[in-house]
């Protein structure tokens, strides 16, 4: 039974006081080090790839250890080629989910620019209803995958596209409440954009706890524990070479 996301944003809340300086702090660091890794080819990936993970690595900590450091963004590096496979392979599958929609907006901008007449209303409603299915599609499989930077910082020797099957096992069925998560907060999104950014200081880790303790809650439910465990532990073990038939000593 999964605890009901009320619950998960008072947990967070209830976490993040006494720590509300340092989480502010360290999105600030955050988005300074994005900024200046920009102007560096290449830098969005290589650099603020494993920040980025940084940050979910941050909040699952303070929220597991209820104590973190703004150096714990740059843990990831220490798994910096499992962290740079797992967003590689989350990428290109949800390129591959977004090919239905990129295929079905260039026949639309092609037959627009070459048809002379207008699309009847009809067409265009039709249009919109097809468009839509496609980006639901990927969505979709985005959620499907959102618990996999979770998981790499939990289990960081974890394989990364054990990690991405293991998300999207876990999150089947849950799609809707990790949606209705993220729309309880659109009093805090209102509040940003009201106060040009400034709550967004506050929302930002409030909205990162909560979404901590949403992992949390799938993995005591899913029995992360277990799963992970054994599956590390096969890929410990070594193959057993094949056993000789047993000689029978017994008269024929």
């Amino acid at each position: 039974m999964l605890t009901p996301n009320y619950q998960l944003k008072r947990q967070a809340w209830d976490t993040l006081r006494g720590h509300w300086g340092n989480a502010i702090i360290t999105l600030i660091v955050y988005f300074v080090i994005v900024l200046l890794v920009s102007l560096i080819p290449l830098g969005n990936i290589f650099i603020a790839v494993p920040i980025q993970i940084g940050m979910v690595y941050y909040f699952l900590k303070l929220a597991q250890e209820k104590h973190t450091d703004v150096g714990y963004i740059f843990k990831p590096f220490n798994f910096y080629g499992n962290s740079l496979l797992a967003w590689f392979l989350k990428t290109i599958i949800i390129l591959l989910a977004s090919l239905p929609l990129i295929v079905i907006l260039i026949f639309w901008a092609v037959d627009y620019s070459t048809n002379a007449t207008v699309p009847s209303t009809s067409g265009i409603i039709s249009m919109l209803i097809v468009v839509l299915l496609a980006l639901i599609l990927v969505i979709w499989v985005a959620i499907r995958l959102f618990l996999v930077y979770y998981i790499l910082c939990d289990y960081p020797s974890y394989a990364a596209d054990k990690a991405i099957g293991l998300s999207f096992k876990a999150m089947k069925g849950k799609e809707w409440k990790l949606i209705g998560l993220y729309l309880s907060f659109i009093g805090w999104f209102l509040l940003t954009f009201v106060t040009l950014g400034i709550a967004g200081l506050w929302f930002a880790p409030y909205l990162s706890e909560s979404l901590v303790y949403f992992y949390l809650d799938i993995k005591q439910a899913e029995n992360f524990e277990q799963k992970i465990y054994s599956d590390i532990h096969k890929e410990e073990m070594p193959p057993q070479p094949p056993q000789p038939p047993i000689e029978s000593n017994l008269p024929q």
